[in-house]
C-alpha cells in the first residue's frame, strides 16, 4: 500500500476551561495574518485545558502550537483518546485518555518579547479526541494578568476509514502548504489557491504529467509572490478601517481585487511569462495612515528537523519524542530556539 501524505486535519473544540472575552478560544479554527489568538481568563488556574475533536478517526502525525510572544505556559502536555472498535464515542472530559508527552516553551526573553515560538512536534497515534493541557505561565512584565495564550494550532495527519483501522503506512511527507506558517503568512484566498495548485500538481506527478507539474509549480512561485504583496496590503486596509480611513481602505479593497485576477487570471490560463506583479501594491507602500496599529511579532520556529514517533526509542536528534518504561510518561523534549 503506498504511504499517504499528512495533510491538514479539521477539528472542532469541544472543551475549554476558559477564556479572555477578548481572545476567545473560537479563534484558534482559523488562521491568518491578523489572528488575535486564544488566551486564558485572567489570574486563572492551572492547568489549563482545551479538548478539540477530530471529523473521525484519524492517525495524528504532528501538532504546531504558535505561542503567545508574552503569554507562555512553561509546558505544554499532550494526550489522546480513541475508542475501541464498536465502542461509541463517550463525553470528552469523561473519556480514558493516553498521556502522549509534554514539551516546554522557551520564555522568550532574549528576544525581549518580540517573536513568537513557533513549535511542532511529530507525533503517532489514532484519536477522536485531542487533550491539550497548559501548565502555569512565565512571569514577566507584559503579562500582568498571568495568563497562557496561543496565536495558532494546526494538526496534521490521515482520516482513518474503515478499511484503515490498523493506519496507513507511515509518511514522512507533510506539505509545507499545511504548515501553519502559510496561514499565518498569505491572506486566506492566496493560501487555498496555493494549496489547491500543490494538489493538482501531486496529482500530475502521480500520473507522470511531468510537464503539467513543471507549469503548477511555476504557478505556486508566481503566485507566491504575489501573495506576500497581497499580505501586506491586507494589513495596510485592516489599519484603515481601524482608523476609519475608508477612502483609503476602499482604494487598497480596488487594488487587492486587480492583482488577484490578474495572476489567477495568468495562473488558470497558464501564462507563465513575465510576471504581472512588478509595480503592483507599490503606490500604497507610502500611504500616509494616521494611526498605524502595532505589527504583529515575528514568527521564530522551534521546528527539530525531525523527531522520532512518541511510542518509540528515539535514535538520536534533538527534541525527539520518547516512551518511559511500560509505555510511560515520556517527554517531547526542550528543544530550544537559537
Amino acid at each position: 500500500m503506498a504511504s499517504t501524505p499528512a495533510s491538514k486535519l479539521k477539528f472542532r473544540i469541544v472543551h475549554c476551561t476558559g477564556e479572555d472575552p477578548d481572545h476567545p478560544v473560537k479563534e484558534l479554527l482559523s488562521h491568518g495574518a491578523q489572528t488575535k489568538g486564544w488566551s486564558s481568563p485572567r489570574f486563572c488556574e492551572y492547568p489549563q485545558v482545551i479538548i478539540v475533536q477530530f471529523e473521525g478517526q484519524v492517525r495524528l502525525r504532528q501538532v504546531q502550537f504558535l505561542s503567545h510572544q508574552s503569554k507562555i505556559a512553561t509546558k505544554i502536555e499532550l494526550f489522546t483518546f480513541c475508542p475501541p472498535t464498536g465502542h461509541p464515542i463517550p463525553d470528552c472530559t469523561q473519556a480514558a485518555y493516553s498521556r502522549l508527552g509534554y514539551l516546554s516553551l522557551d520564555s522568550n526573553e532574549r528576544s525581549g518579547f518580540q517573536a513568537r515560538e513557533l513549535k511542532s512536534v511529530y507525533v503517532d497515534a489514532q484519536a477522536v479526541f485531542l487533550k491539550v493541557l497548559f501548565h502555569k505561565c512565565y512571569v514577566n512584565k507584559y503579562n500582568m494578568f498571568s495568563q497562557v495564550g496561543l496565536i495558532a494550532f494546526n494538526c496534521l495527519g490521515e482520516s482513518l476509514g474503515p478499511d484503515l483501522a490498523m493506519g496507513p503506512p507511515i509518511s514522512n511527507r507533510m506539505s509545507p502548504l499545511d504548515d501553519i506558517a502559510m496561514d499565518m503568512t498569505f491572506d486566506s484566498v492566496t493560501a487555498d489557491k496555493l494549496r489547491a495548485l500543490n494538489a493538482a500538481k501531486e496529482k500530475a506527478v502521480a500520473m507522470e504529467d511531468y510537464e503539467e507539474a513543471k507549469k503548477l509549480k511555476m504557478a505556486i512561485d508566481r503566485l507566491k509572490s504575489a501573495g506576500a504583496t497581497l499580505a501586506k496590503l491586507e494589513e495596510r486596509k485592516r489599519i484603515a478601517v481601524a482608523n476609519e480611513d475608508y477612502d483609503a481602505a476602499k482604494l487598497i479593497k480596488v487594488e487587492i481585487e486587480r492583482i488577484r485576477q490578474s495572476v489567477f487570471a495568468g495562473v488558470a490560463g497558464g501564462n507563465m511569462g513575465p510576471s504581472p506583479m512588478q509595480g503592483m501594491g507599490k503606490n500604497f507602500d507610502n500611504m500616509p495612515i494616521t494611526t498605524r496599529a502595532p505589527t504583529p511579532p515575528a514568527m521564530r520556529s522551534a521546528t527539530p528537523p525531525h523527531l522520532a514517533p512518541m511510542s518509540s526509542t528515539p535514535g538520536g536528534g534533538l527534541g525527539a519524542i520518547h516512551a518511559g518504561p511500560m509505555g510511560g510518561m515520556g517527554g517531547m523534549g526542550d528543544r530550544k530556539s537559537t
